[in-house]
């Protein structure tokens, strides 16, 4: 690496192609070093076979780390230093010159600054209203909890629902303010969909602790909220099936006492169901057939609506009707 650091200030980019560096030593540089590297490369003679070769060793790399053990273990997770440097990578890929690399570099550096700022102003500060006042009622559920497990729950689902909330499609007038380069906008995309599987990862792997020590968050113990935002750790948990169905075992009993939230035991029950390959017990997961939205594979359709009704769910024509309105792609069965 040394060698072709020091032919890029001797030389520039006219070397590149004779000393490329490994994902390895590309690696162990910081961002500045690997920034002018790239852009070295990106001007070599043979840059798109250099940047793809790297972006496959890159990715080979990760998967080795995920087969040994070492986490993240969700499918497509990577670490932080595995997910910036495929990001450069992609980015140089989608230059044609070095100039245009570092532009791209710059305003995906200043995207991603900014919320990772944000993020550790609000954890640091609690003022999570100053950058994330959209996210609401689970601000002011953090604010009012007092015993130290939910609110940390509640501290990771703020993060969570955070970074969800930062997505270019859901927040990109308020974020951006003006028009972005498309291959930055979508690198900082992937950012934010690696910090929500790392994340998800993560928040699963400490509800398990908290559940295996003290039983579900219920709700006359923990709160409503505390419940809602166990559910969702776990509904957003799909690197493990197995320990969402084992939940749905948990929470049957508990959605007849009120002790969770029926209706969400529904949704959680029927995800589990429809990734598993079986019928749907209560038809809460929709997809688009035929234009419409519909929900395939229900089990014993003719007691749907009453065992809708035994979790607070209006009748299925109803949950159809009020979809109709939303887009659906044309899609044959």
């Amino acid at each position: 690496m040394g060698l072709f650091l020091a032919c890029l200030v001797a030389a520039g980019a006219a070397c590149a192609q004779d000393s490329a560096p490994t994902v390895e030593s590309l690696i162990t540089l910081n961002a500045k070093q690997r920034e002018n590297t790239l852009a070295a490369i990106r001007n070599s003679r043979n840059a798109d076979a250099t940047l793809l070769a790297l972006s496959t060793q890159a990715a080979t790399r990760a998967e080795a780390r995920r087969q040994s053990g070492q986490p993240p273990l969700f499918a497509g997770c990577l670490r932080g230093d595995e997910f910036e440097l495929g990001a450069q990578l992609g980015l140089a890929r989608a230059s044609y010159d070095s100039k245009a690399y570092r532009a791209l570099a710059a305003e995906y550096r200043r995207l991603t600054t900014a919320l990772r700022t944000a993020l550790s102003s609000a954890r640091s500060s609690g003022n999570w209203r100053k950058r994330f006042s959209h996210l609401g009622h689970w601000i002011s559920d953090w604010e009012r909890a007092k015993d130290p497990a939910t609110r940390e729950l509640l501290e990771r689902t703020l993060v969570d629902q955070g970074i969800r909330a930062s997505l270019s499609a859901f927040d990109g007038a308020k974020i951006y303010g003006k028009t972005r380069a498309a291959a930055a906008l979508r690198a900082y995309d992937e950012y934010l969909f690696n910090l929500m599987c790392t994340a998800d990862e993560d928040n699963l792997r400490w509800l398990r602790g908290q559940v295996a020590r003290n039983g579900w968050f219920d709700i006359s113990r923990y709160g409503a909220a505390a419940d809602q935002a166990a559910w969702l750790m776990v509904q957003h948990a799909d690197g493990d099936h197995a320990y969402q169905a084992y939940i749905v075992s948990v929470l049957a009993p508990k959605a007849t006492t009120h002790e969770t939230n029926p209706q969400n035991f529904a949704f959680l029950s029927d995800h589990v169901a429809v990734r598993s390959g079986e019928p749907q017990t209560y038809a809460t997961q929709m997809e688009c057939v035929d234009g419409e939205w519909l929900a395939p594979q229900v089990d014993s359709p003719e007691n749907l609506d009453a065992r809708r009704a035994s979790v607070g769910l209006p009748p299925y024509r109803v949950q159809v009707s009020q979809r109709r309105n939303l887009h659906c792609a044309q899609k044959s069965r």
